[in-house]
């Protein structure tokens, strides 16, 4: 089969980083790159398409593809069917019951949307067997596949009711392929969203688990100690060994592009723990990398992983164990500063939490590069206690000198960005500052003290002229005391 002139694509990656993908699609290059104007309604896809004319040109894609830091996983987008409106229920305020031939005359008409989109899936299959040799294996000739249904709105039938059928679509389209539900060769994701139903085939393997117990003895023969695990990431079709974290790849690499990070700037993380993020730097351009971390066990993670870098990158890494609360730098000279800061979950708890965030971000604050005439530094922050930071950025820290007017000048932080993202399913944001500096004025509350303030006194007014009133009442009512004679 000829290789199709456009590929379609869709990429996975953490919810709110899904700009990460579009720069980093945009610094490959690629020919013909566009993307599908849905994606704005997409949480953790990119549509995307590429021009490929012949084989050959497929093969170097899928070979910068897989290099890509960015994306969970690849999917080859099968087509598009729309439903008809029996499909969906025409009350959708109330609860309706449904009549069961309304059912089945849906799941028929979603058992045969397979068939509407031969071409596109003919494409995709075809792009699957291609990945798979760029990878080095090569397609059975009965496979094994499964369904994986995802269903968004109301609709006459249940998800697993649809994925069934499904199912059974896909099969009388391909009768040589096998339904399997563990361990399967193909996974074929559909995705019932109202009244339309998209398909895609994962060029990612299913099957993983002996990659992840090699690495898992490799490590025990490094650490010596049976207990620990090693979690690894997928990369398109080959994976990347991290050493134990959670934070993955792509959130690492959305933080790197958060940052902004210019050819020559060094790069900080005070809180290392594997080193996810400094490794992501690294790979993806940066030259020289500070980390460290309080635990012995994560300078030493971090040394484990460091070593497994490839040679050729060109960049230097320096591990230091330190205390994050007093870094060994001198004032202003981080260029860029990234972190994972403790959720409060695995490492510390919420209430330590409450006094460690203000002198962290005070000396991160103190480090940051801030000089007149050079760019300023860029400090990003992922947490999940947005409002502990959110409380710090009104501080400012005294730099011992006067403006020309004779007032005290502080630095303080300016938020350029905040966004949320979703991280193992919890809600967490991401904050991008940069130092600025501004007048400190003493004795000058807030807006919103000022006025609780305000109003305090006036509830104190009221209360004290009620008072004074109800002292005159009885006063005036209560019999005068009686006299007394001086004593001779």
């Amino acid at each position: 089969m000829i290789a199709p002139e456009r590929v379609f694509f869709v990429a996975t990656t953490t919810t709110g980083f899904e700009y990460a993908v579009c720069h980093e699609l945009e610094l490959q290059h690629f020919a013909g790159l566009e993307f599908d104007e849905r994606n704005s309604k997409c949480s953790g896809k990119v549509l995307f398409s590429l021009g490929a004319g012949s084989k050959l040109q497929l093969r170097q894609i899928f070979e910068m593809l897989k290099r890509m830091l960015s994306v969970k996983r690849y999917y080859a987008f099968a087509g598009r069917v729309d439903l008809s409106p029996a499909c969906v229920p025409k009350d959708l305020s109330k609860h309706v019951e449904i009549d069961s031939s309304q059912t089945n005359s849906a799941l028929q008409e979603l058992g045969s949307a397979p068939f509407a989109v031969v071409s596109e899936w003919r494409e995709a299959v075809h792009v699957l067997k291609i990945w798979r040799e760029t990878c080095g294996e090569t397609m059975k000739d009965n496979p094994s596949f499964r369904v994986t249904c995802n269903r968004g709105g109301r609709h006459v039938f249940e998800t697993d009711e649809a994925g069934k059928a499904l199912a059974d679509g896909v099969q009388k389209l391909e009768p040589s392929w096998e339904p399997c539900l563990v361990d399967c060769d193909i996974e074929v994701v559909a995705h019932v969203h109202f009244a339309s139903v998209s398909f895609a085939i994962s060029l990612s393997p299913v099957r993983k688990k002996r990659k992840q117990q090699e690495q898992a003895l490799a490590w025990q023969e490094y650490t010596g100690n049976e207990k620990q695990h090693v979690q690894t990431e997928e990369m398109g079709h080959s994976q990347k060994l991290l050493g134990i974290t959670a934070l993955q790849v792509d959130l690492a690499y959305g933080l790197v592009v958060a940052a902004s990070l210019r050819p020559n700037d060094i790069l900080v993380d005070p809180m290392c723990g594997s080193n996810a993020i400094a490794e992501t730097a690294l790979q993806a351009g940066a030259k020289f990398c500070i980390v460290g971390d309080y635990a012995s066990v994560a300078i030493q993670k971090t040394a484990h992983n460091a070593a497994l870098l490839p040679k050729n990158l060109g960049a230097k890494l320096d591990i230091v164990r330190w205390d994050c609360r007093n870094l060994p730098f001198r004032d202003s000279t981080v260029d860029a500063l990234i972190t994972d800061m403790p959720f409060g979950k695995r490492i510390g708890s919420v209430g330590r939490n409450v006094c460690l965030y203000p002198v962290v971000l005070r000396e991160f604050l103190r480090v940051s590069r801030f000089k007149l005439g050079q760019p300023n530094g860029t400090v990003v922050l992922l947490t999940a206690s947005a409002n502990l930071i959110r409380r710090e950025l009104k501080k400012l820290l005294p730099l011992g000198v006067l403006n020309r007017w004779g007032e005290a000048v502080g630095k303080g932080w300016h938020s350029e960005n905040m966004h949320s993202i979703s991280h193992g399913g919890m809600e967490c944001s991401v904050f991008v500052l940069k130092p600025r500096h501004d007048v400190i004025r003493q004795g000058q509350p807030s807006t919103k003290l000022h006025k609780r303030k305000e109003k305090a006194s006036i509830t104190d007014c009221t209360m004290g002229s009620r008072q004074k009133i109800l002292n005159n009442r009885l006063a005036a009512n209560s019999p005068a005391p009686p006299e007394v004679e001086p004593p001779r």
